[in-house]
């Protein structure tokens, strides 16, 4: 995913403190944890999509910068 083991770890513990699952990390939460992905996956792929979207027009002159 292109994120340090550290970041994912806060962004895990973010995900764990603001649920209802619980801990996420542990083997009785599997379930949970994917249940979980599979409700937000199109959500996660409509952001990555929005996210993509304005790298594409960086190659595109779009005005003039006048200085």
């Amino acid at each position: 995913m292109g994120v340090s083991p550290s970041a994912m770890s806060h962004a895990i513990r973010g995900l764990e403190e603001g649920s209802a699952f619980g801990c996420f990390r542990g083997p009785p939460s599997v379930t949970a944890s994917q249940q979980l992905l599979a409700q937000v996956r199109s959500a996660l792929t409509d952001v990555q999509d929005a996210l993509d979207q304005p790298s594409g027009l960086r190659d595109k002159p779009v005005d003039r910068v006048r200085l």
